[in-house]
């Protein structure tokens, strides 16, 4: 197919991140068992939770390295799908709003800027 990528770092840090969740759930059960202030479960604990944190760290490494170092933003793309974005659509015609007399074109054109409905406002 062109223009496809393999997405296979993306697909490992998922499946990191669900040992991860696994060995969380196996650590939270393992400190809720503790019997007269005795923990027979520390070794099982522990284990997990080293475990967690080297497959943390390598799959980030490994992510860095193969998925994030070198890429860049594909401006003209982004540009392209926010301008032709169907979420936008009925913020972006200003129709009905001059119609009704609610709003000049100007204040339209003030409180409606595409820019700031696709991500955080500062």
């Amino acid at each position: 197919m062109p223009g496809k990528f393999n997405p296979t770092q993306c697909e490992a840090l998922t499946m990191v991140c669900a040992q991860v969740m696994g060995n969380h759930v196996a650590i939270t059960v393992g400190g809720s068992n503790g019997h007269f202030e005795l923990n027979a479960f520390k070794p099982m604990i522990a284990n997990n939770l080293l475990h967690s944190l080297r497959l943390l760290g390598d799959a980030f490494a490994s992510f860095k390295k193969n998925c994030m170092t070198g890429i860049q933003a594909n401006r003209e793309r982004i540009s392209k799908l926010l301008h032709e974005s169907l979420m936008l659509v009925t913020s972006l015609k200003p129709e009905a709003a001059l119609k009704l007399g609610m709003q000049t074109s100007e204040e339209f054109d003030t409180l409606v800027v595409p820019k700031k409905m696709i991500g955080p406002s500062d």
